[in-house]
């Protein structure tokens, strides 16, 4: 219940950073800036999530997991993390053509560096959550989410357009990842098959074709609106969604993991385990009509 707790607050902190960030950035920056980068953000979510979405629900749901299977799964995520890298770096020109935008491509080149970057913080977050450690969790994505929107911010200034909210989405990343490296400070050992391991990327891959179905479904819409029309419109488009959408994927997003790993540790008790996650979703049903009403009403 304090790790539910913690990670909401967490949450709301989060999407009032952002919506601030938004307010701010508007005024800095042109809606075209915002649009070429959400034309590449449409993809590069995604593959930023093969280790985010798989592997994190893998090491939470174990109940026991050995350093050499941490150790496995960590450079198998990096490995799958630089490969994405390059590939998606590479892609640029595919990007530019589809979208017929050249400021693409170079948008491409510098968004890759975020997929490595999350790939390297994956495992040291994982088994931060499996720890139940959430309150030192929210810190660190609230305090690299500051950092980045300052970094943002002050290169809006400095008159960077499209490229001052490339580097902040590199910035954040590279500070999650080196939050998280400090958090848990541990050091994975060389790769080797061990028991488990199998079993734990089965599982990896299918809750991360599960995400990304969903993910497709979702976001459909933003590739649509970019190849049919330009970055300008996808730039208007892509911030009002957000403002709309954000407080609700936020709460889902913020208590997941925490539901992950207290189910986890009771599904061999059916009776505990319908307990909990019946008083979960009660929750979040009733927290979810109390943001979702006010903004039916607007």
């Amino acid at each position: 219940m304090r790790g539910a707790g913690l990670t909401i607050l967490s949450g709301a902190a989060v999407l009032t950073i952002q919506i601030v960030a938004t307010v701010v950035l508007a005024r800095l920056l042109a809606p075209k800036d915002f649009g070429v980068v959400a034309m590449v953000t449409t993809f590069s979510f995604l593959l930023i999530n093969f280790g985010l979405n798989g592997f994190t629900e893998a090491v939470v749901q174990c109940e026991s997991i050995s350093h050499q299977l941490a150790s496995t799964l960590f450079w198998i995520n990096l490995g799958c993390g630089a490969l994405l890298t390059v590939g998606f770096a590479a892609s640029g020109s595919l990007l530019a053509w589809f979208y017929k935008d050249p400021l693409v491509r170079p948008v491409a080149a510098g968004i890759s560096l975020t997929i490595f970057l999350t790939s390297a913080s994956v495992m040291h977050l994982a088994l931060l959550k499996r720890a139940m450690r959430f309150s030192e969790i929210s810190g660190n994505d609230i305090r690299a989410r500051v950092i980045s929107v300052a970094v943002s911010i002050a290169l809006g200034v400095a008159g960077w357009a499209y490229w001052s909210l490339v580097a902040g989405a590199v910035v954040l990343t590279l500070s999650q990842a080196i939050g998280a490296w400090i958090l848990c400070p541990w050091l994975p050992g060389l790769p080797r098959r061990v028991e488990g391991l199998g079993r734990s990327l089965r599982f990896a891959l299918h809750t991360y074709g599960s995400f990304t179905v969903n993910y497709a479904s979702r976001n459909t819409d933003n590739l649509l609106v970019g190849w049919r029309f330009s970055a300008q419109s996808l730039g208007f488009y892509k911030k009002a969604y957000d403002l709309f959408a954000l407080s609700a994927s936020q709460l889902v997003a913020s208590i997941s993991v925490v539901v992950v790993g207290a189910l986890s540790r009771v599904k061999r008790d059916m009776v505990q385990y319908r307990r909990y996650l019946l008083a979960a979703t009660t929750v979040m049903a009733f927290i979810g009509m109390g943001v979702g009403d006010p903004a039916r009403r607007m």
